[in-house]
Order: structure tokens, then sequence, then C-alpha cells
């Protein structure tokens, strides 16, 4: 027998979800054609979070957004601790190597999020924010946690359906278990315009002590400078901070 839920708290989440989704405040009129639920019931949602103060309200526009005080409950996610700063380190390496911004992925479930970020001195980049999620199928950093994950948790993923993004998203179990296979030999993974068009990623895995991969260390940047001879020389520095990381955090050696 499984275990009762709230369809009423998961509403509520879901109509804050939108809400932090949209880059503008909402009135419950668009949250609910956002959401698919009645109006009435996102507005007495919207309040009674807004008396728990994870919404405001704008009295002048009725629209709502959402509050600072939802970070609060990231604070623990988020807090700079020693772990966070030994990472930061070698983005801070990475960055000033490349010159380009790189970021810090960890997996959360069945998809990959950005937790930590170090921008470069590149004028033109690719601006993925703290806190954005990604499939693991269709993007670099996804694919180097896939490469080195659990075969059962990676059938999984397989055996579910792939959408595509663009023309050039891998889409079918075999290929991209061909992909993995070159990705576990080679040490980097790679997103050749396979979430965005014009859009190229790299990415390491980062060893555990007990030898899994929970995350990855990526760079994302416009075709037009990740050039194949470009990619080759981020793909140096990117393994020499990774296997930094890795042997900071008493992981496995890796050679490739």
């Amino acid at each position: 027998m499984s275990a009762k839920t709230s369809t009423t708290v998961l509403k509520a989440f879901s109509v804050l979800e939108a809400l932090g989704d949209s880059d503008t405040p909402m009135s419950a009129t668009q949250i609910a054609r956002e959401t698919g639920y009645d109006r009435a019931t996102c507005y007495r949602l919207l309040m009674t979070l807004k008396e728990a103060q994870y919404v405001s309200l704008d009295v002048d526009t009725k629209k709502f957004e959402i509050s600072f005080r939802v970070v609060s409950l990231a604070r623990k996610l988020l807090q700079e601790d020693k772990e966070v700063e030994m990472v930061r380190e070698v983005m801070r390496m990475i960055s000033h190597r490349s010159t380009e911004t790189c970021h810090y992925s960890t997996l959360d479930g069945e998809k990959s999020v950005i937790t930590l970020r170090e921008r470069g001195k590149q004028v033109v980049s690719v601006e993925f924010g703290v806190g954005e999620s990604a499939e693991l199928y269709s993007t670099a950093g996804g694919k180097a946690m896939l490469a080195f994950a659990d075969t059962r948790f990676t059938q999984k993923i397989l055996s579910k359906k792939l959408p595509r993004h663009t023309v050039n998203t891998i889409c079918t179990p075999s290929e991209l278990r061909q992909e993995l296979l070159t990705v576990r030999a080679h040490g980097v993974a790679y997103d050749n315009e396979e979430l965005m068009i014009g859009l190229r990623c790299l990415a390491a895995p980062i060893f555990e002590a007990d030898g899994s991969v929970r995350s990855t260390i990526a760079m994302s940047g416009p075709t037009g400078r990740y050039t194949d001879e470009r990619v080759a020389e981020l793909e140096v520095i990117l393994r020499e901070g990774a296997r930094e990381l890795t042997r900071r955090r008493g992981g496995p050696q890796w050679s490739v």
C-alpha cells in the first residue's frame, strides 16, 4: 500500500516552481495558465505562500514573485564550507588557465544540477546559472556521470524516452551506449550542439573516494570559438583540473 500524499502540497510546489522559472512577476491568472490549475486554487495557494513569506505580492500590480526566503531552505547545501572552497580553488585554476567560464555540476536524482560557477575572461560566454538542471543524456556533464554510473542506473536512463533537442541530439540507446564507452576511454565527455545549436561543451568526471562519479566540471562556449583545435587545448586543462580534484577527494587516479 503506497503512502498517502497531499495533492494540495504538490500543487503549492508547482505554483512555487512556476514563479521560480519566470523572469518577471506573475498574476494568479498567468500562473493558472502555466500550471493548469484554476485561478481560485492558484490564488489561494499564492496567498498561503505569501503568508509563509515564500512569495511576495505587489499590491499595485496584483502580481506575485518568489522571495529570498526560498534561498534559506538551501542554505545548508549552498554554504561556503571547506569542500566548496576546495572545488572553487580548482575551478579558479581551470578558469585562469583557459580564460573560459567553468561550471561544477552534481548528480541530483536523474538530472545534473549546476551548483558552482567560475567566470572566465572571455567576452562572449554561455551563462548557465547556478541551480539550473539538465537531462543527463544530452549534456557533456550528464554523459560524464552516466559513463561511470552503476549499470542499472544507466540502463534506467536509457530505457526512457529521450527527447530530441536538436538534430545532433543522441536519442537512441545503442548510439548513446557507444558514446558512453568513448567517454570512459577518453576521460572527457562532449556535447556537440546536442542541447542547443551553436553551443559546444566538454566535461570531465570527478571521482569520489569510493570510485563513484557524482560530479563533473565543464566548459561551454559558442561553436565559433570552440573549434576542434580549441576544444583539444581545453581538454588538457580540464582533465588536469578534474584529476586534481579527484586526488584531493581521495579518489582513484585515472590516466586517460
